[in-house]
């Protein structure tokens, strides 16, 4: 071996080969991969870097869709991991065993997201996608980890697994607190975050029950991970798998983006099916509706200037009539009546069709009701 080629060998033994090679894995699979990223850690104000960040995007309707995947690699040579797992209990309140991170700075995504319902939508769709890996509840609850000697077996520590595992989720964090600044309102956007770590060395789970601790050897295994992140308590779903199923197991993300462009895509249209007979969803817009017709009836209407003010403008929807019943305040019966019998309501049309998709009957009163 020439002095040269020694380097080339040890090199080898680190995690950078592991690393190499899996991101060749994610561009083999069409994802973008960007290496070595930096963030900021919240607790100790260092920089940090997280191995890898891999995305696919997606257009629909002006609405670009992420999946992105935080990645961190591990290899070791003389140790295995250990995961420590027991029964889940399923039931607990304490723990959200099915966490979901995602972000948009688009209005109707970003509302639909605050709704409890919206995650139960999402399990059920990723179970209708035959992607119940990422749907279901974990088999294991995963309570600690060691690395043990591959040799005697012993236990070291969990200091390896634990950095890596918490790298991911201020990694996570870190994204999800600084997309609002980079992406702004420029362009509408949604991001998905899964969390792997790409174990390069043996799993093996420890299954505690009772008196019994039973070994059993795995490829992959998901770690629902509890912390405090910026002061505020998280969970997170964490992959492990090992880089022999790696293209196996990227196949499944490749569906599961798959499942998240259609998933959002029905996420916006299920927003408009009431969107003005929904009181919150009308809110969501009302602002830069209101302000857009107060402009229309002024510049199309020979009344004198300020004649209606947006801060004087309500919508109401009739649940008998099934018509939305637009209130301008401090406006007499009979420019009611005008506007009701006018050309101008073809403009008021395009308004809420450009706002709620909305191609239903309207009105404008002077009470509200």
């Amino acid at each position: 071996m020439s002095d040269n080629e020694k380097y080339a060998e040890h090199i080898r033994k680190t995690g950078f080969v592991l690393e190499f090679n899996v991101t060749k894995t994610l561009e083999k699979h069409g994802w973008n991969v960007i290496t070595n990223k930096y963030y900021v850690d919240d607790v100790q104000e260092s920089v940090r870097e997280i191995d890898l960040v891999a995305y696919k995007t997606s257009t629909i309707d002006k609405l670009s869709i992420y999946t992105a995947l935080i990645i961190s690699c591990k290899k070791s040579e003389e140790n295995i991991w250990a995961l420590l797992s027991r029964k889940p209990n399923h039931t607990d309140p304490n723990i959200d065993w099915n966490p979901r991170h995602a972000w948009s700075n688009d209005k109707v995504i970003d509302h639909m997201l605050s709704l409890m319902e919206s995650k139960r939508s999402y399990e059920n769709h990723l179970a209708e996608n035959s992607l119940s890996f990422f749907s279901d509840k974990p088999k294991r609850h995963i309570f600690a980890f060691q690395e043990m000697s591959k040799d005697s077996g012993k236990p070291k520590n969990d200091k390896a697994i634990f950095d890596s595992v918490t790298s991911l989720m201020k990694a996570q964090t870190y994204e999800l607190n600084v997309l609002p600044e980079r992406k702004g309102e420029a362009s509408r956007s949604v991001y998905q975050f899964a969390l792997l770590n790409v174990v390069g060395t043996d799993l093996v789970c420890l299954d505690f029950n009772a008196d019994e601790i039973t070994p059993e050897a795995v490829f992959e295994e998901t770690y629902v991970a509890s912390y405090i992140v910026n002061k505020k308590h998280m969970f997170s779903r964490i992959h492990f798998v090992n880089p022999e199923i790696l293209d196996a197991a990227l196949t499944r993300y490749d569906q599961l983006h798959k499942a998240n462009v259609s998933f959002y895509k029905k996420l916006s249209e299920d927003f408009y099916v009431d969107a003005v007979s929904d009181r919150d969803k009308r809110g969501i817009f009302k602002e830069d509706f209101v302000s857009d017709l107060a402009f229309t009836l002024e510049v199309n209407t020979d009344f004198e200037p300020r004649w209606v003010k947006a801060d004087d403008i309500y919508m109401f929807w009739g649940d008998k009539s099934k018509e939305l019943n637009i209130y301008l305040g401090r406006v007499s019966t009979e420019r009611i009546e005008f506007l009701n019998n006018s050309d101008l309501l073809d403009g008021v049309k395009k308004l809420l069709i450009q706002y709620y998709r909305y191609h239903g009957p309207f009105s404008f009163s002077d009470i509200p009701f």
